[in-house]
């Protein structure tokens, strides 16, 4: 069976993924206030989305669920934000939604340069963006086991004649003719019949 965790669907499932990690971590940044240059730059979120990309691969080697998905998004945003953190001058802005801070609607000690709000809404984020990815991962490999269960001879066998009407064959030799009796007529199983007296 051609699955999802192979050639081109395997790689556009792990680039979907990372763009999915370093985007909520991206949009999350700006939207509290970080500075979109820097680290948040085109060329740096796509640096981030190639190195996210490499240990994802491994990653969607097989069909993963939404508790799985919703980990390793989690598990981005806190990394993820902390690297554009520290690499882009902090605005006041987004210092005081880091921690909390007057002009924040927020009010807690900061974690990881999270402030609770910023945690609810990164967490929030990954959430929805898990069961988003989760049911299109659920749908490919039911589309895709369905194919391979409804037509398993075109994808398995390289000389498969098809026409409609009739079962999938493989080219062969032709079938023998049945032996024959006497005069041409087809021999039968059946014993002999009697003639009537």
């Amino acid at each position: 069976m051609r699955t999802p965790a192979q050639g081109i669907l395997w790689a556009l499932r792990t680039a979907v993924l990372a763009v999915g990690c370093t985007g909520l971590a991206w949009g999350g940044h700006i939207a509290a206030g970080g500075d979109p240059g820097g680290a948040a730059s085109g060329p740096a979120l796509a640096a981030a989305t190639l190195l996210t990309a490499l240990p994802l691969a491994r990653f969607t080697s097989e069909q993963r669920g939404f508790g799985e998905i919703f980990a390793v998004l989690a598990a981005a945003q806190v990394v993820l934000h902390l690297l554009f953190q520290a690499a882009a001058p902090a605005t006041a802005d987004h210092l005081a939604a880091m921690t909390g801070g007057p002009g924040s609607a927020q009010h807690g000690h900061a974690l990881f340069g999270y402030s609770a709000g910023m945690l609810v809404a990164h967490l929030w984020a990954a959430l929805l963006a898990a069961a988003l990815l989760s049911r299109g991962e659920h749908a490919l490999w039911t589309l895709l086991g369905l194919i391979d269960r409804a037509v398993p001879a075109l994808l398995r066998a390289p000389g498969t004649v098809l026409t409609l009407g009739t079962a999938p064959r493989t080219p062969g030799p032709p079938a023998a003719l049945p032996r024959t009796a006497a005069a041409g007529r087809p021999r039968t199983r059946a014993p002999p019949v009697r003639a009537a007296a």
